[in-house]
């Protein structure tokens, strides 16, 4: 088999539950939510992802800062 994930770490999740929830957050905006959650996993998979959770944060919110910014430009 091979590595599902080579650049995360070796006790990475095999399973994650994403789910994604789209809110009005009032005229003209929307509130997106998205929670990531070890599926299925062991104890070791679950601190892997954990200590790997603000790092992602960071990843995310730079993403939504310039999804946003293009927007604008429309």
């Amino acid at each position: 088999m091979t590595d599902p994930a080579p650049f995360m770490a070796p006790t990475w999740p095999l399973e994650m539950l994403a789910t994604t929830t789209f809110e009005d957050a009032g005229p003209g905006q929307t509130r997106v939510t998205i929670r990531w959650l070890p599926h299925d996993s062991d104890d070791v998979g679950r601190a892997t992802f954990e200590a790997a959770r603000p790092g992602m944060e960071m990843g995310f919110a730079g993403m939504w800062t310039k999804l946003e910014s293009y927007l604008a430009t429309l």
